[in-house]
């Protein structure tokens, strides 16, 4: 939560009259950006609108992180005028690279007009391509450690705060950070192996681009970001879990049915992850991600096969309601619409309806009154045809 006197400040602010109209407010799509190679000289320029548009001109950017000296990670939330990914929390200090500057310069001046912030020593960390559906950047990746007051602009900002790491890994997956928050966050700033980390960056993780709506990216995201919350709670080897959590619907590129077991078969076939694993230790985890299916007819062999079945069950009840309509309508699209709310509702009382087959495998679990919490959401028809229709009705923009 952002703290009192920011939250007053930016109150105070949005009141006075006559200063700005929020309304109005969007980013100048004629902006000029400098396009660059992959080494950062400079080649062209464009205007923010085409770097934007899928035109996949590489340009340049700043990214500052920013900690407490107790370790925790200050976050943004980009305001809802954004044209990109509006609403969600972000890097503490983001911004484009203007033409002549350089990147020092631009950071300088971001984390001023952010965050008021002037006085700090930016440690780089690295430079790396960036690709999403819409832009590609080069991104020049700091961090800092700070211990005085931070000022979120209240015009570029909807305010800022620390984040605990068991904060960030909760939230990962779930739509509230941005997909480049969590994935610098995973390289950067998780216990695990870097190189491990690069390979399944690079090498695993795309593999869900091209799963159904409910087991794409971000949903291996929110696995990756529970099992670490759990296996840094229980003593689990972080490397270990971090893997299996990677893989575990690596199997779907066979299908639904049997995915669990592909995904073990994956992983045991996978001769690179003999750099970082004994084969027992692959055996384990091949064995864990067999078990993390919620309909399994046997209990996880493993802690780490329970991790990652109680990782996959993160209960969010509208998140749950949203991907079951997702995956309806991705593979029933004949159905009418009321066939798809029947579905749906037949699908939840099987799984999630109390003597539904899902188990959660650690007591006291916050999965366990988000799962009542969803139960009590069931019972009521009125509110199930409410989440029904809206997803339903905005079933192009999933």
């Amino acid at each position: 939560m952002t703290s009192r006197s920011n939250r007053t400040r930016n109150f105070d602010y949005l009141c006075r009259p006559n200063i700005i109209d929020y309304t109005a407010m969007k980013d100048n799509q004629k902006e000029r950006f400098p396009i660059v190679d992959e080494e950062g000289r400079v080649i062209g320029e464009a205007t923010r609108g085409e770097c934007h548009g899928g035109s996949r001109l590489l340009h340049p950017v700043v990214h500052l992180h920013v900690f407490n000296p107790r370790g925790d990670i200050y976050l943004q939330k980009r305001p809802l005028w954004k044209d990109l990914l509006p609403g969600k929390w972000d890097t503490a200090v983001g911004g484009h690279i203007d033409y002549g500057e350089t990147p020092e310069e631009a950071l300088r001046r971001e984390a001023r007009e952010e965050l008021g912030i002037t006085d700090f020593k930016a440690i780089f960390t690295e430079k790396y391509v960036f690709e999403s559906d819409v832009e590609r950047e080069l991104v020049f990746v700091y961090h800092c450690t700070y211990d005085a007051p931070i000022h979120p602009s209240a015009i570029e900002l909807d305010g800022g705060r620390f984040w605990s790491f068991d904060e960030v890994v909760r939230a990962m997956g779930n739509g509230i950070l941005t997909p480049n928050f969590e994935s610098e966050f995973v390289r950067y700033f998780i216990d695990v192996d870097t190189s491990l980390k690069r390979y399944v960056e690079h090498d695993v993780i795309p593999r869900y681009d091209h799963f159904d709506m409910a087991h794409r990216r971000k949903h291996v995201m929110m696995v990756i970001g529970q099992s670490l919350d759990l296996a840094k709670k229980v003593g689990a080897d972080m490397d270990m879990a971090f893997t299996v959590a990677a893989y575990h619907d690596v199997g779907l590129c066979e299908g639904r049915e049997h995915h669990h077991t592909v995904s073990g078969r994956i992983i045991r076939e996978d001769m690179a992850l003999r750099k970082w694993f004994t084969e027992e230790q692959i055996e384990v985890m091949s064995e864990a991600a067999e078990d993390h299916r919620a309909s399994s007819a046997h209990p996880p062999r493993s802690i780490y096969g329970r991790i990652v079945a109680e990782a996959d069950r993160f209960i969010d009840p509208e998140t749950i309601v949203q991907r079951t309509v997702q995956y309806g309508l991705e593979h029933y699209p004949q159905m009418s619409r009321e066939e798809h709310y029947e579905r749906m509702i037949a699908h939840l009382n099987e799984k999630y309806g109390r003597g539904g087959y899902l188990q959660l495998w650690f007591d006291n679990s916050s999965n366990g009154a988000r799962l009542e919490e969803l139960r009590s959401m069931m019972d009521d028809e009125a509110i199930m045809r409410q989440l029904f229709d809206r997803f339903y009705t905005n079933k192009d923009t999933l």
